[in-house]
């Protein structure tokens, strides 16, 4: 058996889990479900983990027999100082999960490896579930757009396709289109976001007509701290 749970990491938004079985999606929520806040705004999918874990165990399956781990964002593919622009401020909202100190922000601010601690993640939500936590848990950091990508083909039930990615903005591109066969994915064509990003253009406009994050505009100013509800979750 070969099983893989996918969920958001870092702390971002919508924040979702998924678990594959053997090539097959059996179990998917969203941490908004639990939260009861809408787009589950820098809320680490911390119930949805739980949930997952709780669906598994129903099977006789326990956190030690996941082979692997997918997180949808390469730290790799950032420039050193896009990663820390774009981090800095999801570690300051992770230090209110009490998984890892101050140093370890530090750290993982300067290096830009965020997947330690996705693991310290993991090892609370099991621990708090009182199972026995693996001694090796495996991250696969995968690109955002070939995630958006995969979602898409592996389950249209074409073999070969071409697929269109349209985002504000990945690790550095904002639009790619992919050509697919047999499960095997080429780029063809990347667009950088800093000069062709069809969704930042439309966040800008929808700011302008006056929509909140996430309901149309970019912009993530005003926001309460985590934990804690803003004017933006009431709309």
């Amino acid at each position: 058996m070969m099983l893989v749970i996918g969920f958001n990491w870092p702390i971002e938004h919508d924040h979702s889990v998924a678990i594959i079985q053997d090539g097959k999606l059996v179990f998917a929520v969203e941490e908004e479900r639990f939260s009861r806040h809408k787009h589950s705004v820098f809320e680490p999918p911390i119930r949805a983990l739980k949930e997952a874990f709780k669906f598994l165990k129903k099977q006789g399956i326990k956190p030690k027999d996941v082979n692997a781990y997918a997180v949808n964002y390469d730290p790799k593919l950032f420039t050193t100082e896009d990663r820390k622009a774009f981090y800095i401020n999801n570690f300051i909202y992770a230090v209110n999960l009490r998984i890892f100190g101050k140093k370890d922000i530090i750290k993982e601010y300067i290096t830009g490896n965020y997947l330690d601690s996705a693991k310290r993640l993991l090892r609370k939500v099991i621990h708090d579930l009182r199972e026995e936590v693996p001694s090796d848990i495996k991250i696969y950091p995968v690109r955002h757009h070939l995630a958006h990508a995969a979602s898409a083909y592996y389950f249209s039930g074409f073999q070969s396709a071409t697929v269109l990615t349209i985002d504000s903005i990945g690790e550095w591109d904002s639009t790619v289109i992919w050509k697919v066969k047999d499960g095997n994915f080429e780029e063809v064509l990347s667009l950088y976001a800093s000069y062709a990003s069809i969704g930042s253009l439309y966040d800008a406009i929808s700011q302008r007509l006056g929509f909140s994050w996430l309901e149309g505009a970019g912009k993530a100013m005003g926001l309460a701290p985590y934990g804690e509800k803003s004017a933006y979750y009431d709309k």
